[in-house]
């Protein structure tokens, strides 16, 4: 057991490491777009790396079920149902090829001609001809404005979706092999350094995009991406057949059990899937054009959002092992586990509500602001050549909402907190192994928020006539409102299951605690980033009277930065403890305890004590630990002597043998 746990702990360090490097990736990849070719560009390319994933929707339930199916073969040498299981699924992951091309190929005309097509139809307008077709990308040194045509935009949704659709296709299979046979740590450092190699290339190309007096065509860079999926796929598929030699391919083999895995895993993620993953795509449709601005804003605050989260749901997902060991042993949670479990969920949802309310405008505006106020600011001068009033407006407005007032920072954070309490909810019902029960249910929720969501932000824009700044501001508003209020309502299924299938015992007992320590330190964060942080340090935007040019009202530098984190930690640690120490202090101590810094130091003062007190004692510490077998050999009534069994010798002296079973005939007598 304690080996495993160390197993753990060292994946779990590997892949933070992994998540912040990508992280940076991230960062780096939104400054040097931003810099070589505007807000609207980074927009477009947001909303391609979401588009592109559809061209794989099957290939993740398709991972994980093999994985799953792989992992106990392979631990038992059975290498005949392995390659059943293999050759299954790399059949698998070739159809569906096919139909990831098909898909990418419809996106790659659909997404662009919505695009341009649809504001033009919003306003009433007349549609331009195609050789107008496009959107801006930059302006040159020289103020000469960058224009993206419309079969560039498709070129370069076909060069996302090829990464997509070839990484996954062709080499999926080899690292679902990996991760079944626990050499996950070896599989992500090949993703690591292919990312390194690809992505560094092309930030070299983008800042040489940046310095050169004119813009390099946008295509360019991102052509290392084809490059991408042969780098990482041909590394672990030559580690898969150098380490693996028992692994062949069979083209006659199916595996039924995959097949029926996959669909029914597929289904069952695909509401949680829609609701947690959907934002960017929804509000690109409601908002047409400047869609593309204003998601090109969300995204930098998703970079932040999406990480944090990721962060905050390994300590909460981390306990899924421990769960199924228990549900395995007992069947069903106890009720006290349980509200043990949901005070902990609880208090990582507040203190992730807290980091991202209060840190994440100065974040945003530190490491980005500046870059959008200067595209704004170009897109001023062009006014009336490429970019109208209105649209320059809009842009302002939806900056202005989003970078320099507490409510969307507020309004984003109760979403990711939202989702922390759906994901943790679902954690359980995972490692119950019911989660197909519950997926018709989560679909329907699903549906039913993505239908709530087109009708009242479109109605929004229906009823003000046309696409306006205030009106973008009341979609963001309504959205991120409607959106939350779908996790809280799937939550809340989620946690009635819990309490009828999954624990038993269950009461109502500790419900109105744990919500307290849920609501007061939220309520407190939002009175202290409103009436303290944001009259300390005030963002706002105003413009120079002299240069005509919009500017921050504070310039957000890393001491302000600093500051900030200080006031947050101690606000997010402060009340997430007190409260819990409060109402449930037994429990609220053991989760302290148990935090693995501080139980690893524990544990190490704990085990040092031992020593100290052995040495004491005159015990020569040393000789037990040399001796240790023979003591137990001795405890035990074996004897010292005793050969030691290995493995095959073992089967051949205790394996149960069955007796033949011998029948008797007999015959009648004859009369």
């Amino acid at each position: 057991m304690r080996t495993y746990a160390k197993n753990g702990v060292f994946s779990a360090l590997v892949g933070v490491l992994i998540s912040l490097t990508n992280t940076v990736i991230q960062f780096l990849m939104i400054y040097w777009i931003l810099n070589a070719y505007g807000t609207e560009f980074n927009g477009f390319i947001k909303i391609t790396t979401a588009l592109a994933v559809l061209g794989g929707t099957a290939e993740g339930a398709m991972g994980i079920s093999t994985v799953i199916l792989l992992m106990k073969p392979i631990a038992n040498h059975d290498y005949i149902a392995a390659n059943e299981i293999y050759s299954t699924a790399k059949q698998k992951y070739h159809n569906n090829v096919t139909r990831g091309i098909i898909i990418i190929g419809l996106i790659s005309i659909l997404y662009p001609l919505e695009v341009v097509i649809f504001p033009y139809i919003v306003n009433g307008q007349k549609i331009p001809p195609f050789s107008e077709w496009g959107i801006q990308a930059g302006t040159n040194t020289d103020g000469t404005v960058n224009f993206i045509q419309f079969w560039h935009m498709s070129l370069i949704i076909l060069i996302f979706g090829f990464k997509q659709v070839v990484t996954m296709g062709f080499f999926g299979v080899y690292e679902n092999i990996l991760q079944a046979d626990q050499k996950n740590g070896v599989r992500r450092i090949i993703i690591l350094f292919a990312d390194v190699v690809v992505y560094g290339s092309l930030f070299a190309l983008l800042n040489v995009s940046i310095t050169r007096t004119e813009n390099i065509s946008p295509i360019i860079p991102f052509l290392f991406l084809l490059a991408y999926p042969f780098i990482r796929g041909w590394m672990i598929k030559i580690y898969i057949k150098r380490y693996y030699s028992w692994l062949k391919f069979y083209g006659d083999m199916n595996n039924f059990k995959l097949k029926r895995r996959a669909a029914k895993l597929f289904w069952a993620n695909l509401g949680q899937n829609i609701m947690i993953n959907a934002d960017i795509v929804i509000l690109l449709v409601v908002l047409g054009t400047s869609g593309l601005r204003i998601t090109s804003m969300l995204s930098l605050y998703m970079v932040i959002g999406v990480n944090l989260r990721l962060v905050m749901t390994n300590l909460i997902t981390s306990f899924r092992e421990y769960f199924l060991a228990v549900t395995i042993k007992e069947g069903r949670l106890s009720w006290d586990a349980y509200s043990k479990y949901e005070l902990y969920t609880f208090v990582i949802a507040a203190l992730t509500f807290i980091l991202m309310g209060s840190l994440s405008p100065y974040l945003v505006t530190g490491l980005y602001g500046e870059l959008v106020l200067k595209d704004i600011n170009l897109a001023t001068e062009q006014v009336g050549k490429t970019l109208t009033n209105e649209a320059l407006s809009n842009q302002l407005s939806a900056f202005k909402f989003i970078f320099t007032t507490p409510w969307f920072s507020l309004l984003y954070a109760g979403t990711v907190a939202a989702t922390l309490l759906y994901q943790g909810q679902m954690t359980l019902i995972q490692a119950k192994g019911v989660n197909s029960e519950v997926s018709k249910a989560s679909n329907i929720i699903a549906g039913v928020y993505i239908s709530v969501v087109a009708l009242s932000t479109g109605l929004v824009s229906v009823v003000s006539g046309h696409i306006s700044g205030q009106s973008i501001n009341i979609v963001l508003i309504l959205f991120y409102s409607i959106k939350t209020l779908f996790l809280v309502v799937g939550y809340l299924y989620l946690w009635l299951f819990t309490f009828r299938r999954v624990t038993y015992n269950s009461s109502l007992r500790n419900i109105i605690p744990n919500f307290i320590a849920l609501i007061i330190p939220i309520f407190v964060s939002v009175i202290v980033i409103i009436f303290l942080q944001w009259k300390t340090v005030p963002l706002g935007v105003v413009l120079n009277t002299q240069n005509g040019l919009y500017e921050l009202t504070t310039k957000v530098t890393l001491p302000i930065i600093a500051s900030v984190s200080v006031i947050s930690s101690i606000v997010g640690f402060v009340t997430t403890m007190i409260v819990p120490l409060i109402i449930r202090p037994k429990v609220a101590i053991s989760i302290v305890l148990n935090l693995p810094i501080i139980k690893q130091i524990a544990e190490k003062q704990k085990e040092e004590s031992k020593v100290k007190l052995l040495a004491n004692e005159n015990i020569n510490i040393s000789a037990i630990e040399d001796q240790k077998e023979i003591i137990l050999r001795a405890i035990n009534g074996f004897s010292v002597k005793e050969k030691e069994l290995d493995e095959e010798d073992f089967m051949k002296k205790y394996k149960f043998k069955e007796k033949p079973k011998v029948y008797k005939i007999k015959g009648s007598k004859a009369k």
